[in-house]
């Protein structure tokens, strides 16, 4: 399978749905020796957020902590490249909170761009019962920045689950 996935991945996938399946794929596969080609596949900025989620995915469960570090300047992504939410969500999941701190995190949480149930509102949802203890009043105090700011459930769930899980701690 890897082979096969290999030379489909060096012809260059022709359309977004090609390196979704082969990315699915690879992920399910555990076709490790892929983690390179689709790491340059969800950075390169090519293809729909949607195909580049699944790279980011394959690249979660593939990559050694090297490469998931190189998925760090999706954190970013416009709303151009991210309309949804998607990448963030994927690498947020690939990285945190084993490679990614907790201050880090807080500087690339956003707002929902397209509000409603979405990879991203579940990604909100988790990540207060993922914070280390430690990183809670940190939190806290990002999240009462974030209520004057922020109207109706921008961040889903997440402002609510950290108090709850502080009051808890």
């Amino acid at each position: 399978l890897e082979a096969q996935l290999a030379r489909h991945l060096n012809d260059g996938p022709a359309q977004p749905e090609h390196l979704w399946w082969i990315a699915m794929l690879a992920a399910d596969g555990r076709c490790y020796g892929l983690a390179p080609p689709l790491l340059h596949e969800a950075v390169s900025g090519h293809w729909p957020d949607w195909a580049r989620r699944a790279a980011v995915t394959a690249v979660a469960v593939l990559g050694d902590d090297e490469e998931l570090l190189q998925l760090r300047p999706l954190l970013t992504l416009g709303p151009d490249e991210d309309p949804g939410d998607g990448v963030l969500s994927a690498v947020i999941g690939a990285l945190y909170p084993p490679l990614l701190s907790t201050a880090d995190l807080l500087r690339v949480l956003r707002p929902q761009r397209r509000l409603g149930l979405s990879a991203y509102y579940d990604t909100l949802s988790r990540l207060a019962g993922m914070m280390p203890c430690q990183d809670l009043p940190a939190a806290l105090d990002w999240a009462a920045g974030q209520v004057p700011a922020v109207a109706g459930d921008g961040y889903g769930n997440l402002l609510s689950g950290l108090v709850t899980r502080a009051w808890a701690e």
